[in-house]
């Protein structure tokens, strides 16, 4: 499909489900299965499953979709919800989870003795029992207890004291980071391409279709392409163009180490530059562990 084409542009915005949009741009949606792309039509808006983003809200078929002929502002149902979308965790982080769960067992312990041992009295006369009760900190792998002590007093209005102020340790938790160059994630400026991992039942046919490319693009965009396709295998694939005249062809490699990107080129045999300009990396910048890059090759693709 040639994105230069009025017409095309204007049939994709229809099958697109008008309630699909990004986090922070409601408004836009990634035109692939995404953990990005969210819906708007349910509240709060989370995460769609890839599966279905790929079979109805990107496509024609997002009218049969049962959010969408739903009451607005209602929960996504669970079988549309992407896997590790939002709940507890996403809102709070998980030391707000643990931290919760910490408060919520220490009032429970002492609604329990000052029900049993104040209000109904099973303590002994002129006795002041105590009790003591631990406070965690939310550092799950260094738990270091510090003792809470209640004391109950058996007078005619139960009487409360706490002889200890209880301190909780947080620990601070360093941001996830999320590396810019991964599998199924846009790499590019000019030209976006994403590097594909095959799944099941995949053909070059439905990829081109997901990505709204061509068949003939993503042979030509690949350095090596086996046919048939098999699964787990990585290819480049041009998103939303057919037209890449003039692009070399490409293959798929993960950056064993952190790295500057020029000394990354001497090591492939690459001219930096060109490595900079199809990854959209700027001069001088570092790669981490772990991320994807494109490495062109000799040789221009012409599907």
């Amino acid at each position: 499909m040639n994105v230069s084409d009025g017409k095309e542009n204007t049939d994709r915005k229809v099958q697109v489900c008008p309630f699909l949009g990004l986090k922070d741009d409601p408004a836009t949606a990634l035109s692939f299965p995404s953990s990005h792309n969210r819906c708007f039509h349910a509240r709060p808006a989370i995460p769609v499953k890839l599966e279905f983003q790929r079979t109805d809200c990107l496509s024609i078929n997002h009218t049969n979709c049962e959010e969408y002929n739903r009451k607005p502002d209602t929960p996504l149902p669970p079988e549309l919800r992407y896997v590790g979308g939002s709940g507890l965790r996403e809102r709070f982080g998980k030391g707000g989870v643990w931290l919760l769960l910490v408060v919520f067992v220490i009032i429970v312990l002492i609604a329990w003795q000052f029900l049993s041992r104040g209000l109904m009295g099973f303590g002994n006369p002129g006795q002041s029992p105590e009790m003591t009760v631990p406070a965690f900190s939310t550092n799950v792998e260094n738990q270091t207890p510090l003792i809470l002590t209640v004391q109950l007093q058996d007078t005619p209005t139960p009487t409360l004291f706490i002889t200890a102020t209880p301190t909780f340790l947080i620990q601070t938790f360093a941001p996830t980071v999320v590396l810019p160059h991964t599998l199924e994630t846009p790499i590019g400026v000019e030209h976006k391409l994403v590097i594909h991992r095959v799944l099941a039942g995949e053909s070059l046919v439905s990829i081109a279709s997901q990505f709204w490319t061509t068949v003939e693009a993503i042979q030509a965009v690949n350095y090596s392409l086996p046919s048939p396709l098999r699964i787990d295998w990585l290819i480049i694939v041009p998103i939303n163009q057919s037209e890449i005249q003039g692009l070399p062809v490409f293959e798929a490699y993960q950056v064993k180490t952190d790295i500057a990107v020029r000394i990354l080129a001497q090591q492939l045999s690459v001219d930096p530059a060109i490595l900079e300009l199809y990854n959209g990396l700027g001069n001088d910048e570092y790669l981490s562990s772990g991320e994807w890059v494109l490495v062109p090759h000799m040789g221009t693709a012409t599907p």
